[in-house]
């Protein structure tokens, strides 16, 4: 067990078992990566939901995870993984970064053959708060973006792999969602436009035709709007024509 890391935001919790149960899932698979379910609480309500309700599957390779990652069947979040510690060798964390799980997962993910997965035990209890950085406005949302291209490059620099496509989607899918957030939440919608305008700067231009070549055309339109007029976005926000 010394040989794995696993995180803890400080504001959630672990259910009593946790660690017992990541130590009996080792004990039988030495994988470089495990995932494991979660649990969820929403502010103010009692008891926890599962994150996932699927099938579980045992182990899967790093290219079938990823494609059910960018596509959302499995999720970002850090604390849903037990890691090998040698992996933190070569790949870190973007330094003060927010949203720093989606921004490190792929990293991590593409350098493993296998994921082995058990979505039969849940080791983690996550409380939805509305102070958390994910719902909240914060200065380090403006480098999400140039984060996001980084990676783009190192690990897409052939736009030929066949899970491009997917990433596009997913990095569009994480902005689309912090997008919102930040008009929602910004102490004016000055800043919030500032935000956009800075980030419309950054957005490869390509990943629009991917994204509507690709049928993605709600995420392609989103990357139109943005980089057309981010007052004509919140606009869309506004009226609900856009969630």
């Amino acid at each position: 067990v010394s040989d794995y890391i696993f995180f803890v935001d400080s504001d959630d919790a672990l259910p009593l078992d946790a660690i017992e149960k990541i130590k009996s899932k080792i004990a039988i698979d030495s994988s470089d990566v495990l995932y494991f379910n979660a649990s969820y609480s929403e502010f103010g309500s009692k008891g926890f939901k599962s994150m996932l309700n699927i099938q579980n599957p045992i182990a899967s390779s790093s290219s079938d995870f990823l494609t059910a990652l960018y596509t959302g069947t499995y999720l970002a979040y850090i604390w849903m993984y037990v890691f090998k510690k040698e992996i933190f060798n070569t790949i870190k964390f973007p330094n003060g970064a927010v949203y720093e799980d989606a921004l490190t997962l792929p990293y991590i993910l593409k350098s493993v053959e296998k994921v082995s997965i058990d979505l039969s035990t849940s080791i983690y209890h996550y409380y939805v708060r509305e102070g958390s950085i994910s719902r909240s406005f914060h200065p380090q949302l403006k480098e999400v973006i140039p984060n996001f291209n980084v990676m783009e490059q190192k690990l897409y620099s052939n736009f030929k792999d066949s899970l491009y496509p997917l990433f596009v989607y997913f990095r569009t899918t994480y902005l689309m969602r912090i997008s919102r957030e930040a008009f929602v939440r910004s102490k004016s919608q000055y800043e919030a436009v500032a935000l956009h305008r800075y980030w419309k700067k950054c957005i490869p231009a390509r990943n629009i035709s991917i994204l509507w070549r690709y049928g993605h055309k709600r995420s392609a339109i989103f990357l139109i709007l943005l980089k057309t007029d981010p007052l004509l976005l919140s606009l869309f926000y506004k009226l609900k024509l856009l969630k």
